[in-house]
């Protein structure tokens, strides 16, 4: 069947904070300007230590704990299972503080679900349904009592954003992404905090954008074409929907750097739900392993 063209203004779920999915400029102020102005005249009064993204800091400190090791939901998985006898049998030390990589510029650790996190399917979920969740790392942007709602990250399609609208000028070569299965639509996400219209999720990750606006940076060379995502529709849960998933270990949460969340899954040289998984660490790193046939 044809890609039917869209408008990018379509498609925002009546939850989500006005403005937040428009590819057009807001007349809402957006969170990260009054975030900006309200830090104005803090920051010579911050220590240093908190003035960085605070889930960066949080992430030195994880990087050196010594991970637990927990079994994830109730499911007697081949993969799952293999993990454990490698633990039970000693084989596997799952103690080893260098089962969690080093920190560097890319990092992920096991954290609650919240806005900002990304939700990693469990390998032997989707196998015969729902495919496009397969194997899917998901970006979440809204996660409340209304429900949630999130991105599949690495779910390339063959289409580029000149193929399905005309809204976004300079952008018609990049690429789009199916961003789930619910809504229509195209969204942004991208790291401009000075971009107008645009919703904060997180420090440094931004949601929403004034195409006019990102043709001037980019033309101007302070941005790339390759910083800003574009996703068609989007994942959605209801309310205590993914709490329930969660439980039944349908998904792994975890927190990341940026950069794995906003770099493009094209041609990447390890697929992202296996890069993730190994930045975890401990028994998501086996888990990654056991998939790929590698113990």
């Amino acid at each position: 069947a044809a890609f039917t063209p869209l408008h990018v203004s379509q498609g925002a779920p009546s939850h989500f904070s006005p403005g937040c999915f428009r590819a057009s400029r807001s007349r809402h102020q957006p969170l990260c300007a009054e975030k900006a102005q309200w830090n104005a005249g803090e920051d010579e009064d911050q220590a240093p230590a908190l003035k960085e993204d605070w889930r960066d800091f949080r992430a030195r400190l994880v990087s050196q704990e010594v991970p637990p090791y927990t079994r994830a939901g109730k499911s007697n998985a081949k993969v799952e299972e293999a993990v454990e006898d490698g633990v039970e049998a000693g084989t596997v030390d799952h103690q080893r503080r260098s089962d969690r990589p080093l920190m560097g510029s890319s990092w992920a650790h096991e954290s609650p679900v919240e806005p900002g996190c990304i939700l990693i399917a469990r390998p032997d979920y989707f196998g015969s349904s729902q495919h496009y969740f397969n194997q899917a790392v998901i970006c979440l942007v809204e996660h409340n009592e209304q429900g949630t709602a999130g991105f599949v990250l690495n779910r390339p399609t063959p289409y580029k954003i000149g193929s399905v609208t005309d809204k976004l000028p300079g952008f018609e070569e990049s690429p789009l992404y199916l961003g789930g299965d619910v809504g229509e639509g195209v969204q942004v996400l991208h790291g401009v905090r000075t971009m107008s219209g645009a919703k904060e999720i997180v420090d440094g990750l931004m949601m929403g954008v004034d195409p006019w606006q990102a043709k001037e940076l980019v033309d101007s060379g302070e941005c790339n074409t390759h910083d800003f995502r574009f996703f068609y529709k989007y994942a959605g849960w209801a309310p205590g929907q993914l709490h329930d998933e969660i439980e039944r270990g349908v998904w792994y949460s975890a927190a990341c750097s940026r950069d794995l969340i906003l770099q493009q899954c094209l041609q990447l040289p390890k697929p992202l739900w296996r890069e993730v998984l190994e930045l975890m660490g401990g028994r998501y790193s086996l888990i990654s392993k056991a998939t790929y046939g590698e113990l």
